[in-house]
């Protein structure tokens, strides 16, 4: 109906509804009421009926015509028709045209007379339906579209298929390695994580991406750019991965963190130190991911006063590590953990600290039930005796959460 029309029929809708009870038919009479138009039809497609079209397009040059075959199925059982507006776009080597049709039968071919034969030919080109979408393009049109096309979710739908081909084409893996120069982040990351390390032009990668995880703009790049370095496991990248500790943004350090610590952990304990006190989500989940991959019980007392300063989501974080750590500790600790861990779920106003405390419990008694398959069965096991007595304090402290969150359940 056009910008002007829907707020017109909006200030209408609310001024001769106010302080009235209304259904959906009142916001249909007054859209009808401004536009001077019946829609009937799209309420109830979009309203009162459920699903979503899912939509097949085909594109066929023949004759000097562009044929868009279009055919819809719906994803329920109902078999409703949509009635659709659909914008053709059609790109040749100098300009761009566009066509309007509607779109409202199950299966409906739209002919374009057209001179010349199109680089590409794409429908519904701001991508404003609802639907899912299915295309039959080639390599070289998915390039062009990616290259050229205006509309944001166009071209990721070209990175997308781009990143699905890349390894058995080398002119994909080409412009998905340009991508990572696009001059808007969101590509750049997508190429970041989306491009894999080859034999051809590993080296090459790597130093892009060293320089991009150091001088790219944006923090969210940059991330990706350290943890897609990670999965090298080069040992001589420790000094560049300690060099991005140095990064303004938390989400950047955090992943160099993580990167020392699959490269050398003992350096990332020590590096470790000197954030032990941030007041961030993706520091401390570092953090607690590098001690909680410790054997040394000195860790324990910096997870324990941790519960006190740790606050919302960031609890949840701690108690999915320590319970990690438990699995590394003798039992007086684990039983003391395991104390820990229920007396600050319990003490919760919230039902994430509770969910967040029986997954923690559940780990625990999965990891040391592990244990106990490995020892050998022997009556006498002192071993085995102290995995069985963390296993039964575990699962008491289980049905404690369990009979809270019951509680709370009948409230």
């Amino acid at each position: 109906v056009g910008d002007d029309a829907f707020f017109k029929s909006l200030e209408y809708y609310l001024k001769t509804n106010a302080f009235r009870a209304v259904e959906i038919h009142h916001l249909r009479l007054a859209f009808e009421e401004v536009t001077g138009r019946d829609l009937n039809w799209f309420f109830n497609q979009w309203f009162m009926n459920s699903g979503h079209p899912n939509i097949t397009y085909h594109y066929i040059y023949q004759d000097d015509t562009v044929k868009v075959v279009a055919e819809q199925e719906q994803n329920t059982k109902n078999g409703y028709i949509f009635k659709l507006p659909l914008t053709v776009g059609i790109w040749d080597s100098s300009r761009t045209l566009f066509y309007d049709f509607s779109f409202e039968k199950k299966s409906d071919t739209f002919k374009i007379p057209f001179r010349g034969r199109p680089v590409l030919v794409d429908a519904d080109v701001e991508r404003i339906l609802l639907c899912s979408r299915k295309d039959a393009k080639s390599l070289q049109e998915y390039i062009f579209q990616y290259k050229h096309h205006p509309n944001f979710t166009a071209k990721l739908e070209a990175l997308q298929r781009l990143k699905e081909v890349q390894k058995d084409s080398p002119e994909a893996r080409d412009v998905l390695l340009n991508a990572l120069n696009d001059t808007f982040y969101f590509f750049r990351k997508f190429a970041v994580e989306s491009c894999y390390f080859s034999g051809a032009d590993s080296s090459y990668l790597v130093d892009k991406l060293k320089n991009m995880a150091l001088h790219d703009r944006n923090a969210s790049v940059r991330t990706a750019a350290i943890q897609k370095i990670s999965r090298v496991k080069d040992p001589s990248l420790k000094a560049f991965f300690i060099q991005c500790l140095n990064d303004s943004s938390y989400a950047a350090t955090a992943e160099a963190l993580k990167a020392i610590n699959s490269l050398d952990t003992s350096l990332a304990m020590e590096l470790c130190k000197r954030f032990e006190n941030e007041n961030n989500l993706e520091i401390n989940d570092a953090v607690f991911s590098v001690y909680a991959n410790s054997n040394s019980s000195k860790y324990n007392e910096f997870f324990t006063k941790k519960f006190s300063s740790t606050k919302g989501y960031a609890k949840y974080i701690l108690m999915y590590h320590y319970a990690n750590y438990l699995g590394n500790m003798d039992k007086n600790i684990v039983l003391g953990g395991i104390e820990t861990l229920k007396n600050h779920s319990l003490v919760g106003d919230t039902r994430l600290l509770l969910s967040a405390g029986k997954g923690a419990l559940r780990r625990i008694v999965k990891q040391f039930e592990e244990k106990k398959k490995q020892v050998v069965s022997d009556s006498s096991s002192s071993t085995a005796s102290d995995y069985e007595t963390i296993i039964y304090a575990a699962n008491e402290a289980l049905n404690a959460l369990n009979k809270k969150n019951n509680e709370e359940k009948r409230n």
